[in-house]
């Protein structure tokens, strides 16, 4: 990428951050902290972000301007996440986005570990159809105002299944169910 298509990529990524909706950063920000704390990653939510927009704004990671900037950003957040965890298998003394001595532990085969989590988490909320379908949009990236269109629900009635979702996902990590 040439410095012009730099500055315009840049110039673009900041046209899209602005034009985000305050919701639209808030189910960001849940997905990066859910992510951060169910794989009790050494990296907070916030670090996340802040690395996939630092991705984008390098010239790293392109922005295609088709798709919604927190889209992108979800995408990159996931590809960090694999990233870790592929490092952590092949490194395990340096692998984090921040400090290495600043450490939790990952599991070495992320794939495994998402899909028995994701399904204890589904089996808990198998009664529940709007938090099962919820837990798929947000593993999907689909967006918060995508996800409450489908299910006919108010964003209000969105974040009261979404923060249930979250707090069971914390109590999982913590081991406290």
């Amino acid at each position: 990428m040439n410095k012009i298509e730099l500055i315009q990529q840049r110039a673009a990524f900041n046209d899209a951050l602005n034009a985000m909706t305050d919701s639209e950063y808030v189910a960001l920000k849940h997905y990066a902290d859910f992510v951060s704390s169910s794989l009790n990653l050494p990296s907070s939510g916030d670090d996340l972000i802040q690395e996939a927009s630092l991705r984008i704004w390098s010239g790293e990671r392109v922005l295609p301007s088709d798709i919604a900037v927190g889209r992108v950003l979800r995408q990159i957040i996931r590809s960090l996440v694999s990233d870790l965890c592929k490092k952590r298998k092949r490194r395990p003394d340096e692998f984090s986005l921040e400090d290495k001595h600043d450490r939790a532990q990952l599991p070495e085969d992320y794939e495994s570990f998402k899909d028995d989590r994701t399904r204890k988490i589904l089996e808990y909320f198998k009664d529940d159809d709007t938090a099962t379908y919820i837990i798929e949009a947000l593993l999907d990236g689909f967006s918060r105002t995508e996800t409450a269109a489908d299910l006919n629900l108010t964003p209000e009635k969105y974040d009261v299944h979404r923060r249930r979702i979250s707090r069971y996902a914390h109590r999982l990590n913590q081991g406290d169910t």
